[in-house]
């Protein structure tokens, strides 16, 4: 398994723009592709599932995307 962890800088979080942009990349690998916030596994191909996830922005240690 890959591990990246990466920080959200924009204080509003992941809104829907930068979530449909996350969830299109994820889509073009033919692994499974989940980001991990708060304890939380959240499928990346979903913009949906990412927006409902309600990510923040500026939290330290950042989020941490599977692949």
């Amino acid at each position: 398994m890959l591990n990246k962890t990466v920080e959200v800088r924009n204080s509003t979080g992941l809104h829907a723009r930068p979530a449909a942009c996350l969830a299109k990349a994820a889509k073009k690998y033919s692994c499974k592709v989940t980001l991990h916030y708060e304890g939380n596994d959240i499928n990346a191909t979903s913009m949906m599932n990412i927006m409902r996830a309600g990510i923040k922005g500026g939290k330290n240690g950042g989020n941490t995307l599977r692949r």
